[in-house]
């Protein structure tokens, strides 16, 4: 989270976006993109299939992207200041 904490910190020097919005944002679609990543790798070697799988790894990929991306974020940042 320190890299991504970084680059939103240099987002917010060059063009003056809030830090840490940037940073719960990237945040956010890292986890989310990450939890789609390995719940369709995941859910490929189960079921053998893409259809099947579409509401299970829609369901993954929200609470990961809500639980580690925003609330781990809000975490993160309550810890570091």
């Amino acid at each position: 989270m320190t890299i991504i904490y970084q680059m939103a910190k240099k987002l917010h020097d060059r063009i003056g976006l809030k830090e840490i919005s940037v940073f719960l944002f990237i945040n956010t679609v890292f986890w989310t993109f990450l939890a789609f990543l390995v719940g369709m790798i995941i859910c490929r070697m189960i079921y053998g299939t893409w259809e099947i799988s579409g509401i299970l790894l829609f369901c993954i990929v929200g609470y990961a992207a809500v639980i580690l991306g925003f609330f781990g974020g809000a975490i993160y940042l309550y810890q570091k200041n």
